[in-house]
């Protein structure tokens, strides 16, 4: 095969190319190389435009782009620009303490007529002149990924040409601003993130119903003026994923069953988080009536009461998490009897009253977390195996009865890399059957010798 270019590689710039032909990975060139690729005018012209609408402080990654020179000897992967498909700028590995790339101009993204996806997370953006303008022109764009690029408002759009977009990733960027119209004119869209901004509002509550082809939801960490109104949900009936997390709903759980329950939801959501949410109220029984739920966390709310025994209908779940809440009342024995499927089960910061038969038949468990709560255990209790193998468990804080004394079923777990007994009124001697796994170990304030 021939020899390649002599030029280095650009890793922070270009992670994956895909062009028409297939995809193709940068690599990095040979200096013993001889080779030279050429490229057309127009192909130079629009690499030159591409550096020139980019910001290099380090002054090396960028450097041998030069009109004088053949731009194809940058990266001569690259092919024909007109053909890009992918074009990943984002950056990959710890989070730097500096952006390394800025992007001052946006107008050559139109060039990229057949661009599909694009990844600019971590491109700092902030002076960034006609983005969404830019992007609006791709007639074939299915995913844009701006996630961390400082972005502050958005950009108005007086026509939506966005008619292949599926993906949009806003997250994380500290806006300050409204939701556009022109977004919820985005009827192809199935994912939407917005999440961890700060502050959007809507000016219509009820626009998010347009988007109709949603799958997957997040708006979390976010302040709306006068609250979010989850009602014009019920009509994304293809929607898979919502999280709402940090996000103030303000109300009892029970009146969202309209939204919830008795919609086209209960039979799509797989995953759904209301987590410190401003919730109150007892939980609802319609809880099991969404049956494909495989991901409900409800933690940091005000919810009170018993567990209801509608929750052992949820059969895929495999995630639970109501810790921090103020639920109490003793467990039903058969409500997790059914959920064999269940991975990680967060029941901490309540008043609960539990016992081993509880856990009798989850033999997927990996997580539990029960701190802060009662255990009851049968003289019996202490013989038993358990079916599943732990990675982690928090009893920490956790009363005990009849008496506290290290369960010897811990010795049966030989995954568990994380255990908190703290302040759980151990008195004992450390056993020399503890697992040799653990990287974290809290035994703290009992009475141990």
């Amino acid at each position: 095969m021939g020899g390649r270019c002599s030029l280095p590689l650009l890793p922070i710039l270009f992670s994956m190319v895909v062009v028409m032909l297939g995809i193709i990975e940068l690599i990095e060139c040979s200096h013993a190389s001889t080779t030279i690729f050429s490229c057309h005018g127009s192909e130079r012209k629009a690499l030159m435009q591409f550096k020139q609408g980019l910001c290099d402080p380090s002054s090396k990654r960028l450097s041998s782009w030069v009109v004088e020179q053949d731009c194809c000897r940058v990266t001569y992967e690259l092919g024909n620009l007109s053909n890009l498909h992918h074009l990943d700028l984002s950056y990959k590995g710890a989070l730097p303490l500096h952006r390394t790339l800025y992007l001052e101009d946006a107008g050559w993204i139109s060039e990229l007529t057949l661009l599909r996806h694009l990844n600019m997370h971590l491109v700092n953006l902030t002076k960034a002149s006609n983005l969404l303008q830019a992007l609006n022109t791709l007639p074939h764009i299915q995913e844009i990924q701006l996630s961390q690029c400082e972005l502050i408002n958005f950009d108005p759009l007086p026509h939506v040409n966005f008619t292949s977009l599926t993906t949009l990733d806003l997250s994380e960027n500290d806006m300050i601003s409204s939701i556009p119209k022109w977004l919820f004119n985005i009827t192809t869209l199935q994912h939407l993130n917005l999440g961890y901004n700060y502050v959007l509002n809507w000016t219509n509550p009820t626009s998010i119903g347009h988007l109709t082809s949603l799958r997957t939801l997040h708006v979390s960490q976010n302040l709306f003026d006068h609250g979010f109104k989850p009602a014009a949900l019920s009509n994304l009936c293809e929607l898979q994923s919502l999280i709402l997390s940090r996000v103030s709903i303000n109300d009892e759980l029970t009146n969202l069953q309209g939204v919830f329950s008795d919609s086209c939801l209960k039979m799509s959501l797989e995953n759904l988080d209301l987590s410190d949410t401003n919730l109150n109220g007892p939980l609802p029984d319609w809880l099991g009536n969404m049956k494909n739920l495989k991901h409900l966390d409800l933690n940091s709310n005000s919810l009170y009461g018993s567990l209801p025994a509608s929750l052992g209908s949820l059969l895929s779940l495999q995630y639970l998490d109501m810790t921090d809440n103020d639920l109490n009342d003793t467990v039903e024995e058969g409500i997790f009897k059914q959920m064999k499927g269940l991975v990680s089960l967060h029941l901490g910061g309540n008043s609960l009253i539990l016992s081993e038969v509880h856990f009798a038949n989850l033999s997927s468990l990996k997580e539990l977390d029960i701190y802060n709560n009662t255990l009851i255990f049968n003289e019996s209790y202490y013989d038993w195996i358990p079916p599943f193998q732990l990675e982690f468990l928090d009893m920490s804080f956790c009363k005990i009865l009849p008496r506290p004394q290290f369960p010897k079923w811990l010795a049966t777990q030989r995954a568990l890399y994380e255990l908190h007994l703290a302040n759980v009124r151990i008195n004992d001697t450390l056993p020399n059957w503890l697992p040799s796994s653990f990287y974290d170990l809290d035994l703290s304030n009992n009475e141990i010798t």
